[in-house]
């Protein structure tokens, strides 16, 4: 009887230790994931109008365009809104 609750305990012992590896692992990830994307946003701040290349036109709505546009710098892509100036004149 007592062999089998080691084993038991035992086998619990060596499970709770994989998890905490995998805690600790999902922490190491978490932390060099968001110090990466804190990193990228670092890059953009500041960026003028000037510091985009606009590639194309992704849609057009009533209040203005949104457009495809490359950071020149980093080379990152997003998508940039381009405001009608009638909507910006009854919007101020």
């Amino acid at each position: 009887m007592k062999s089998t609750v080691f084993n038991s305990f035992h086998k619990v012992q060596k499970k709770a230790d994989a998890l905490s590896v995998v805690d600790e692992l999902v922490a190491k990830l978490e932390e060099t994931y968001l110090s990466a994307e804190a990193k990228k946003r670092s890059e953009l701040r500041g960026c003028t109008v000037n510091d985009f290349d606009v590639k194309a036109t992704l849609g057009t709505g009533s209040f203005g365009r949104v457009r495809l546009v490359r950071h020149t710098k980093s080379g990152r892509a997003g998508a940039g809104r381009q405001w009608w100036a009638d909507f910006l004149r009854w919007w101020r």
